[in-house]
């Protein structure tokens, strides 16, 4: 499948309007939904897809996509959608979900959720962008292995669950496209690519495992209450049980969630908070009682190792980066 195939797919559901800054739109037709979708060229073999819509019930629009040769990776931003195969199995996804095909995938028909779908995509022809790499950057060979190796043909498809990174640059390269500021889009649409290629990557290598959304719910609850008790003597058995979730799911769906284990995000949020505190001008003793700790020595160690000055200099680091 090449990008000119899904194109007619998009020409033969959608209306085509005219081209703008070097980026393709499709109108709904008001009979099938409303909203729109954006093409965005990066590279040859390399596209960005912008898609914020909602189509009505049993409006799907038809996409016959079937390739060994293609990666089609979708963060979901708002809302959720589904996919309906030739066997008419339906796969299901919501916001804050990343979908990666690879290999040889299949499904006919896709459509959106009550509430429609914003997501941001990734569409790579193989052949073409491994050329276009190795032509635009000099690359040898063996030098293309680390990107083949992140997009190794498999036959799946994988739904994997919210990454704030990825959503993030997502949600970024978003504005970057409905403000049609195309070098940007550029730019960030590649580091979006490497993020989810070492994302992908991560995945393959065996964590596969997509846990329940009740568990996924209680993990991102005990972050909020750290985020709202700075102050409180935390540690994972009492946030286990507190919580009603095995310790391994709590430690294992943080580090997926949040990029670090559960206690280290803590003690992040007691100095974020205590810096915050010490920029509004409260003194350090204080602080250190308010962000949990009981010997300001230990405070202002911590604080140093990450922010690289004293908690009393605080302030004046502040005021120094403001005149910047």
């Amino acid at each position: 499948m090449s990008f000119e195939q899904i194109e007619d797919c998009f020409n033969c559901s959608y209306r085509r309007r005219p081209a703008r800054h070097g980026m393709l739109y499709w109108q709904v037709p008001e009979d099938k939904g409303a909203g729109e979708i954006r093409a965005c060229p990066m590279m040859e073999g390399f596209w960005l897809i912008f898609s914020d819509y909602c189509l009505q019930p049993g409006k799907e629009a038809v996409m016959e996509a079937h390739s060994e040769d293609i990666v089609l990776i979708q963060h979901v931003l708002e809302g959720g959608g589904y996919l309906i195969g030739e066997d008419d199995k339906t796969a299901i996804f919501r916001k804050g979900e990343t979908l990666y095909f690879s290999g040889d995938f299949r499904y006919d028909r896709s459509g959106t959720l009550e509430e429609g779908l914003s997501a941001v995509s990734i569409f790579i022809e193989r052949e073409k962008f491994d050329r276009t790499l190795k032509e635009s950057f000099l690359l040898q060979d063996e030098e293309m292995q680390p990107f083949r190796r992140r997009f190794a043909s498999a036959e799946e498809i994988i739904i994997a669950s919210y990454n704030p990174l990825l959503y993030e640059k997502a949600a970024e390269l978003k504005l970057l496209i409905q403000e049609e500021q195309c070098l940007k889009v550029r730019l960030e649409g590649l580091e979006l690519l490497r993020l989810d290629g070492d994302f992908y990557l991560h995945k393959r290598k065996g964590s596969k495992r997509f846990y329940p959304e009740e568990y996924v719910n209680k993990v991102k609850d005990v972050a909020d209450y750290m985020k709202d008790n700075p102050e409180e003597r935390l540690c994972l058995n009492d946030l286990s049980t507190d919580f009603s979730i095995n310790k391994t799911y709590l430690k294992e769906i943080f580090q997926e969630l949040y990029g670090m284990p559960p206690m280290r995000y803590f003690w992040d949020i007691r100095l974020q908070r205590g810096r915050e505190l010490l920029e509004a001008g409260f003194p350090v003793l204080e602080v250190a009682l308010r962000v949990g700790y009981d010997n300001p020595s230990k405070f202002t160690a911590a604080f140093k190792k990450k922010y690289g000055y004293l908690p009393s200099h605080a302030a004046k680091h502040k005021k120094l980066q403001q005149k910047d």
